[in-house]
């Protein structure tokens, strides 16, 4: 028996809109013993129809063999109680026990597909979501793919990749080219903290770049660009994650739909944010952690599907769980008419359309990660004919310097602290010119996309410009 903790599904609700998810996932992963547990039968033919059934597949019904753990803590009954437990205090109020208890799928169909490797199943979101508990994905082993490259002008850009496990350093060498990698990936594996350091060139002439930098997960981005003889150059990094079986994230939940297959992560994505619902509401979007309901308190017997309006149809196609219930506990109203809040358990997504005072309110309560994504600073030095920019995380240090004969020739090093309001940025710089011939080492506050002088050279300005990007929308 598969055993896992449960919190959203206790009360056995459904939802509409069922659909065809498969997941690239080891058998075992999903039932004890995969195709012999002695629950587990052979299919004859294809329980329902799906692009993912094909002749001659190879078919196992798994919806039997399944089962997880579920903490029930809203239905009252029997408890299990621990008898290792310590003896309680007479004089201190026991905490509320929780009732424990087996579910098993109660959806369309669970299938194990020997041909494609694949767990076919057929239900609605909260039945998915049932399945997704199972398989953990989140839990499972997976590696970071890395890559940097280098672009010079037209030139066929310079690429060097590794890959490695999160919180680990790597690196890799060619000719011409160095790369030192420390990754860090995030809980939904949607953003990387990449540190890393770059070396490229010759012996004649080199650039070293150390940066640090956050990287949406199948997204490129540029961290350090220079001019040198009026040829524009720039460095980027890219990364996305594959399991530890040999499958690409992106591919390893896929759903069925009217265009045929598709990554089921591009299918759920909410870009939303800003969107405006009549004259006074408008949609925010929150990533939040997978157990956010029972976090901020579901009211008892509160948990359901969300019933969409109507209106709102072509902005939210997909089954929601209501998470109005929860959000009223915490003071957040929901007093007009198209105000809603869903919770999408597939990618822990909460989508909330209210007026203004609403949902700053609902931002309060759920501060993770709120739908802007995690920003940088890109600072870049001009001098006449020498531009060099970096771009680097709130507090962290980048450099980039060009080497000469072995002798440092030029530098540029940052450290930059966005400010709150993520308009105002206090730098601190470090600039040295070719010889000596000029060298700045100072702090200043800069507004975004401003030049500010910061010194000059033979009647010569040198400026300083940061910019606040939002990652995943510049620099690619």
């Amino acid at each position: 028996m598969k055993k896992v903790l449960v919190l959203l599904f206790a009360l056995g609700v459904s939802a509409s809109a069922d659909e065809t998810v498969a997941w690239r996932v080891p058998v075992d992963r999903v039932v004890d013993g995969g195709v012999n547990n002695f629950r587990v039968t052979r299919l004859e033919k294809p329980p329902g129809e799906s692009v993912f059934f094909k002749k001659g597949d190879e078919l196992w019904d798994l919806s039997e063999a399944i089962e997880v753990w579920v903490e029930s803590i809203w239905d009252p009954g029997d408890f299990i109680d621990d008898p290792f437990a310590p003896v309680e205090d007479p004089f201190t109020p026991s905490p509320p026990k929780k009732k424990i208890e087996t579910r098993g799928f109660e959806g369309g169909f669970v299938v194990w597909n020997a041909t494609s490797e694949m767990v076919i199943v057929r239900g609605d979101p909260l039945q998915q979501s049932f399945v997704e508990q199972v398989v953990g994905i989140e839990e499972l082993a997976r590696n970071l793919n890395l890559a940097i490259d280098v672009r010079s002008g037209d030139q066929k850009p310079k690429i060097l990749s590794i890959t490695c496990r999160s919180g680990e350093t790597a690196t890799a060498k060619a000719p011409g080219m160095a790369i030192e990698v420390r990754p860090s990936l995030s809980w939904d594996m949607d953003w990387g903290d990449v540190a890393m350091a770059l070396d490229v060139g010759d012996e004649e002439n080199s650039y070293s770049i150390n940066a640090a930098v956050t990287v949406k997960r199948g997204e490129r981005r540029r961290f350090a660009r220079w001019t040198e003889d009026g040829l524009y150059h720039e460095a980027g990094v890219t990364f996305g994650v594959v399991m530890a079986w040999g499958v690409p994230l992106d591919e390893v939940r896929l759903v069925e739909g009217d265009q045929g297959v598709t990554p089921l992560d591009r299918v759920h994505k909410w870009d939303l944010n800003g969107y405006k619902v009549g004259k006074n509401l408008s949609v925010r979007v929150f990533a939040v952690p997978p157990d956010f309901l029972l976090r901020i308190g579901m009211p008892d017997g509160e948990l359901r599907p969300l019933v969409i309006p109507e209106e709102l149809r072509k902005l939210i196609p997909v089954g929601l769980i209501d998470a109005s219930p929860a959000l009223k506990s915490n003071g957040v109203k929901f007093e007009m008419p198209l105000a809603v809040a869903g919770f999408d358990p597939r990618s822990a997504v909460l989508v909330v359309v209210n007026d203004p005072v609403n949902l700053d309110l609902v931002e309060q309560i759920a501060p993770q990660d709120t739908c802007g994504g995690p920003k940088l600073a890109e600072l870049t030095f001009e001098l006449e004919g020498w531009l060099a920019s970096l771009a680097v995380r709130s507090g962290e240090k980048s450099t980039l310097a060009r080497y000469s004969g072995g002798k440092e020739e030029k530098l540029l090093e940052v450290a930059p602290n966005i400010g709150s309001n993520e308009v105002v940025v206090d730098a601190n710089f470090r600039v040295r010119l070719p010889d000596d011939s000029a060298a700045l080492n100072s702090a200043v506050t800069l507004f975004s996309g401003r030049p500010m002088r910061i010194g000059g050279k033979d009647g010569e300005e040198m400026t300083l410009t940061a910019e606040v990007i939002p990652v995943g929308d510049h620099g690619h």
